[in-house]
């Protein structure tokens, strides 16, 4: 936001965008998982529930907007303002098919560029769709242009699921392609993937700014995709299978078991929350669906306690109040005592309370996705091949400013 309000006074102080003439209420989604969603520590007063089908129960209704108004963290339920003004209590974990979103308020000027965020079938809207504001008045009322050349007037007050789109974040701009692009790229967000989907999107010109050239090229030589946690760390357990352990014959097996990770530790901003992409959530539901039944073994008590004892070795002392907060501190310290990330997930499978209420209300499987996406935010990934950032580089001609 800070990067397109620049960008906006610039602009307008130029003359190639208008004054701003009217204040639009927007609503971007929360980037949060469908697993935090179901708890309320992920939530502010402000938030916007939308729930994507009825919950008679808990008196929500499909579509409609349900605004935060406080927290009660003692009995898990939000306070939530109705559509029409009425407060009721809501337990986030008993209707997991919604949506979350924040609201801002958005300047808009004669000129500014808009995209929705939500889709809309009954007025022909897309998620990401792009537009152009041509004229607005000071009762919202706004005559716009589409990408595709089409104009229509739309009122936008109220509320709306939309955002500014002079900006847009890697994930976003995949599949689009521009003459120039102008790229911020830092350690929080660059890697491998990101890397070449950044430099791709460009059809003539291409401007990467960055604090630090030479690092530049080391974050952009760690890939994401290379370490999954699941892979290789079963939920709650040591398994022994076939004769052997799990853990000894995955090891045989994976490559990210035989080499060395290199591990770096960063506090994330509290307003970060942590996303697994939904490909990779397809391909962990899928192999924990056709994996057979674990057979008991009498090392399981022994291995539990000992993670038992890992966690409260690395939780001692800590006084945070929210347990998502206080995992990604316990993990933060396992690191740094150089554990393996075997042994970290293990142990936060064996201490958490969020661990522990996600396999009550929504299975092993979600509870899997947690650990995964707590224990890969701290994890720096394994380097690929040189030669192919190399021939990357060859392939584009980067400027670096």
């Amino acid at each position: 936001m800070a990067l397109t309000q620049t960008l906006r006074a610039e602009l307008q102080a130029e003359g190639s965008l208008g004054q701003d003439a009217f204040t639009v209420m927007g609503l971007r989604q929360k980037n949060i998982t469908k697993a935090q969603a179901g708890y309320v520590t992920v939530y502010q007063p402000g938030d916007v529930l939308v729930p994507t089908q009825n919950y008679k129960k808990q008196g929500l209704l499909k579509g409609q907007q349900y605004t935060v108004v406080s927290v009660d963290r003692e009995n898990q339920r939000l306070l939530v303002e109705t559509p029409g003004g009425q407060v009721m209590g809501v337990d986030p974990g008993r209707c997991p098919l919604k949506s979350v979103y924040v609201g801002q308020e958005v300047q808009v000027a004669p000129g500014d560029q808009l995209r929705w965020t939500k889709n809309d079938r009954a007025n022909k809207r897309r998620n990401g769709q792009r537009f152009t504001v041509q004229s607005i008045g000071s009762d919202g009322t706004a005559q716009v242009i589409d990408s595709e050349g089409h104009t229509q007037q739309i009122n936008l007050s109220g509320r709306q699921y939309l955002d500014y789109a002079w900006v847009s974040t890697t994930y976003g701009s995949q599949g689009k392609t521009a003459d120039r692009i102008m790229a911020l790229m830092d350690s929080t967000t660059t890697n491998r993937e990101s890397f070449y989907v950044t430099v791709s999107r460009a059809k003539h010109h291409l401007a990467l700014y960055t604090p630090d050239k030479v690092e530049l090229v080391r974050w952009a030589e760690v890939s994401k995709a290379k370490e999954n946690t699941s892979d290789y760390v079963p939920l709650e357990q040591v398994v022994e299978k076939d004769g052997g352990s799990w853990a000894a014959n995955h090891r045989s097996t994976s490559s990210i078991a035989k080499q060395p990770v290199a591990t770096t530790i960063k506090n994330p901003p509290a307003t970060k929350q942590i996303v697994i992409p939904h490909e990779l959530k397809r391909r962990e539901t899928e192999r924990l669906r056709t994996k057979s039944a674990l057979p008991e073994t009498n090392n399981q008590p022994v291995a539990k306690q000992k993670y038992l004892a890992l966690w409260k070795r690395y939780s001692q002392g800590l006084t945070v109040s929210d347990p998502v907060r206080l995992d990604i501190q316990v993990v933060r310290r396992a690191l740094k005592d150089g554990q393996a990330q075997k042994d970290i997930a293990l142990t936060l499978s064996a201490g958490s309370s969020i661990v522990r209420r996600i396999i009550q209300d929504q299975g092993k499987q979600e509870a899997m996705i947690y650990v995964n996406q707590t224990v890969r935010k701290l994890l720096s990934h394994q380097s690929f091949r040189n030669g192919q950032l190399h021939q990357m580089r060859r392939d584009l001609q980067i400027e670096l400013d």
